[in-house]
């Protein structure tokens, strides 16, 4: 399997933010590569919970889905957000498909917890990554919302950090990138870090330099360097930009 794929994971602000597409498809369309990408939407379901009288929770940096709370999330990501994506790369020129986890069976999961707090929230058990593969051939660029099915089809809502994860290790990708509203992972004092590993990157955990969503992120972006991706990296929405480097190694 070719791995000149580059997996990009972007969030809400970036999946909504018209001149960040723009510029997205510009240099797709330049580029060899080929590009797979992962969206949230975490302000959007947490406006919708809000306006439905549902006050949005977080547990160790991934939204807190019940019952209640679960068709507001497919709502959004697989639809809203997914399609508006879809229709403003397709009108920048680029081929673009719009995808859940249950279509073709993408993304299989399996409830992270039993309780009813995060009955809802799923970890990827199984891509489908041959669905993934004939778009690529075809030219087209898949746009996928993290929302997974388990064995007895219920939708559970997957952190697109960790989707986007396993989607990379399944493609055997060259590059997976997390797409942040910030320059890359920041310190206490705000300075961009230019390079984190498994051991810094606890630190700042334990020291509270790295806290809430950007949590599952570096966890997501250290298991695939780990894992085989050949690069991987945390960084802006500028492209232009160098972010932080995922590296193996100690820090320099």
């Amino acid at each position: 399997m070719s791995r000149n794929f580059h997996v990009m994971k972007w969030g809400g602000i970036e999946s909504e933010n018209e001149e960040f597409l723009q510029h997205f498809a510009a240099m797709a369309k330049s580029s060899t590569e080929q590009f797979v990408i992962v969206h949230g939407g975490g302000g959007a379901i947490s406006a919708l919970q809000k306006s439905m009288g549902i006050e949005p929770q977080f547990k160790e940096g991934l939204r807190v889905t019940n019952a209640k709370s679960m068709p507001l999330v497919e709502m959004v990501l697989c639809g809203s957000i997914n399609k508006s994506i879809v229709r403003a790369l397709n009108k920048e020129g680029l081929k673009t498909v719009g995808l859940s986890g249950a279509d073709g069976n993408l993304l299989r999961a399996q409830a992270l917890e039993s309780g009813e707090e995060q009955s809802f929230v799923g970890q990827v058990v199984e891509v489908c990554a041959g669905v993934l593969v004939s778009l690529l051939s075809a030219g087209f660029v898949p746009v996928i919302s993290p929302v997974a099915f388990d064995t007895e089809g219920r939708a559970l809502n997957v952190n697109a950090d960790h989707a986007a994860m396993h989607i990379a290790l399944a493609l055997g990708t060259s590059k997976l990138s997390f797409i942040t509203s910030v320059a890359g992972v920041l310190d206490k004092h705000q300075q961009l870090i230019s390079e984190l590993n498994c051991e810094s990157a606890q630190n700042f955990i334990e020291q509270g330099v790295l806290a809430g969503g950007m949590i599952p992120k570096v966890n997501s972006a250290l298991f695939a360097l780990e894992a085989g991706v050949p690069e991987v990296v945390i960084r802006g929405p500028r492209f232009e930009c160098r972010g932080t480097s995922l590296v193996n190694r100690r820090p320099t």
